[in-house]
């Protein structure tokens, strides 16, 4: 007999500007079904971090942009449109509003920004994203990578791991941050767009952040979450250790924390047994049912009512 809990979303912030002139990260929360319920109440979350390029306002409104409308537009989503079209639908109208912006503003021409989003429906899990900020998984105090990562730096990490190059000259390479694909308005080179959902566990911990958080080693991030149970606190412990670091040039850096928790008394069945459970328990109430209320009616003739 299977059983599907019912969870629901605890949500952490927090950012910081770094070594940087400006504050180019931008993020958004919110119900893809438009309610202004608390998220710890809601069945679905839908949660976006962008990264903005551009510098002055223009790495901002870039994203500020993509996170606007990207939630907007999954808030506004055709009735039962499955969600990795939404999420599609919804990144294309994220390039088009960057693209008009730049159009209508010579200032802004240029501007871009990455974009790294998921939805949550129930316990199933999709994302998109375009760039290099992240989607982390944590479980069990194990750290994975959901997402692809569209940078230089990324292709660089790969030939290491092939043993081609050393990690010194990977991170060295003065080229690793250069983005392979990004939202600007043109033709989207890659996009990362999960087909297939992931399903999610009590107690699952999902981060989102752009590239700043780089400055931490995974098993930092791992410790660091260990000892910071609460989704806001474990995000304002990120970013204030990424400050600790006093790295040069340290980047942008915004988190968003999504903890998953089972809702009291929320118990769902789950498929394919789950169901069938069901409906023998209420074909079995409709027997019990139809023999209680038969004895109940006075006969007719002499005979029982339901023998006639």
């Amino acid at each position: 007999m299977g059983q599907r809990v019912s969870l629901g979303f605890k949500v952490g912030t927090s950012d910081i500007q770094g070594a940087r002139d400006y504050q180019e990260d931008s993020y958004a929360v919110c119900d893809p079904n438009g309610s202004n319920a608390a998220f710890e109440d809601i069945d679905s979350l839908s949660a976006a971090v962008a990264d903005g390029v551009g510098g002055e306002a223009a790495g901002n409104i870039a994203s500020q942009t993509v996170v606007t409308v990207f939630s907007k537009a999954i808030q506004s989503r055709p009735d039962n449109e499955p969600w990795p079209n939404v999420l599609h639908n919804s990144l294309v109208l994220a390039n088009e509003a960057v693209r008009d912006a730049s159009r209508q503003h010579p200032s802004l021409h240029g501007m871009a920004s990455t974009l790294v989003a998921v939805l949550i429906d129930s316990n199933k899990l999709w994302w998109v994203s375009v760039g290099d900020s992240h989607l982390y998984l944590l479980r069990k105090g194990l750290m994975t990578k959901l997402n692809a990562d569209h940078s230089i730096g990324a292709m660089l990490n790969r030939e290491v791991e092939a043993g081609n190059i050393t990690p010194e000259e990977a991170t060295q390479n003065p080229r690793r941050n250069i983005l392979l694909s990004c939202i600007m308005g043109e033709t989207l080179n890659e996009v990362d767009l999960s087909q297939r959902s992931i399903i999610l566990e009590r107690d699952d911990r999902l981060v989102l952040a752009t590239d700043g958080l780089n400055t931490l080693a995974m098993d930092t991030v791992v410790q660091i979450s260990q000892q910071h149970t609460d989704a806001q606190n474990f995000a304002q412990a990120l970013t204030d250790t990424v400050e600790a670091h006093q790295k040069a040039g340290q980047d942008n850096t915004q988190v968003v924390v999504v903890d998953l928790f089972e809702k009291q008394g929320h118990v769902a069945p789950s498929l394919p047994g789950g169901w069938r459970l069901y409906l023998a328990l209420l074909l079995l109430i409709a027997i019990l049912a139809t023999w209680f209320f038969a004895d109940q009616i006075p006969s007719i003739s002499g005979l029982s009512a339901i023998t006639q």
